[in-house]
């Protein structure tokens, strides 16, 4: 899995580099950005959502890799606290899970509780109440299974071609893409089309993969749990209107709170990226009373940090106390200022 990237990683720590850069770098902390926790990796030769697992060893790896290093394991409300308050001679670090996933209860929590490590999950409540599906592991699916695709994007039949492997990456890019920013009408047309033509059910898939209110409900009342917002549809917060994308931050949060019983003080910005997030979105978190927001943008936590667009620091299925030292340093933050991330 990303082998390339897995020996920048190693590289970068075997030149003490990070080590350099982190003695220069005065972080508070590091907000550390999850999705899946699986049993075992794919076995299938794509597979682009692999990059968003991790083991429950591995999970643990990172989590002895952060206290290793000195870092506090804290919720999102005592990040809040030691941003607004004097500086810490200590590091603070936040592990947080997009999505909804119900790995993340019968999985993560686990490690998580037999650990000590608060953990945070960012909720789309339209994956929770099968409104609106995670298109992307069947479109994962639709794209390994076929050389060549006939879809309607744009209200245009476009054949995109997917034999080879560079040819399903691109294919998989463009068709996400599309379905990122569409409005839900069209997206949904899309994903019928797709289950008419294709057999495959996206929707289906989904629920197979997402938590339900009462697996939400479980996991919410369990100590050390934190449940944030994350949109009511995860579509591109720079794509809707003023009025859709005050709805997706609002009803999202009145959704979670009325269905769990718990005030919800967090967001996270779907994907996350520059392209997708910007001074729009981070406005009306502010003006929504969110009391901090999370991005996708690759950095740590400092004292210039605005609570409402945080960086994260991304999990890789490799990661190791080694990968770990580096992420932690800022080195790879500095250098991947401006690459937005694929998904979260």
């Amino acid at each position: 899995m990303e082998p390339s990237k897995e020996r920048l990683y190693r590289v970068l720590h075997r030149l003490g580099a990070h080590a350099l850069v982190r003695s220069f770098y005065r972080a508070k902390g590091a907000v550390l950005m999850f999705h899946r926790v699986v049993a075992d990796y794919p076995r299938r030769t794509f597979q682009p959502g692999a990059q968003f697992t991790v083991t429950p060893r591995v999970l643990e790896t990172i989590i002895g890799a952060l206290r290793a290093s000195g870092h506090d394991l804290v919720s999102l409300d005592e990040m809040a606290e030691r941003l607004s308050g004097p500086r810490s001679s200590r590091r603070f670090a936040c592990l947080t899970f997009d999505d909804g996933y119900r790995d993340n209860l019968e999985l993560a929590y686990p490690v998580c509780e037999r650990l000590n490590a608060p953990m945070a999950v960012y909720v789309t409540t339209g994956f929770i109440g099968r409104t609106d599906p995670m298109w992307y592991y069947g479109l994962e699916q639709l794209v390994d299974q076929h050389d060549e695709l006939q879809l309607s994007l744009d209200e245009a039949e476009t054949t995109i071609a997917c034999a080879t492997l560079p040819d399903k990456q691109r294919a998989y890019d463009q068709v996400g893409y599309w379905l990122q920013r569409a409005a839900r009408a069209p997206r949904d047309a899309l994903l019928e089309q797709v289950r008419n033509r294709y057999g495959v059910d996206i929707a289906g898939k989904s629920a197979a993969l997402a938590m339900d209110w009462s697996m939400l409900a479980e996991l919410a009342a369990k100590p050390g749990v934190t449940i944030g917002a994350h949109s009511v549809t995860h579509r591109a917060m720079a794509a809707l209107d003023e009025v859709e994308l005050r709805r997706e931050m609002t009803e999202c949060r009145v959704e979670l709170e009325q269905q769990l019983g718990q005030q919800v003080q967090h967001f996270a910005f779907p994907f996350g990226d520059p392209s997708t997030t910007g001074s729009r979105e981070f406005a009306l978190c502010r003006e929504l009373g969110y009391r901090t927001a999370t991005t996708t943008r690759h950095g740590l936590v400092t004292g210039r940090s605005d609570p409402l667009a945080l960086p994260r620091i991304p999990t890789d299925p490799f990661d190791c106390h080694r990968t770990i030292a580096v992420k932690l340093s800022g080195l790879v933050g500095a250098l991947q200022a401006t690459r937005p991330h694929p998904r979260t």
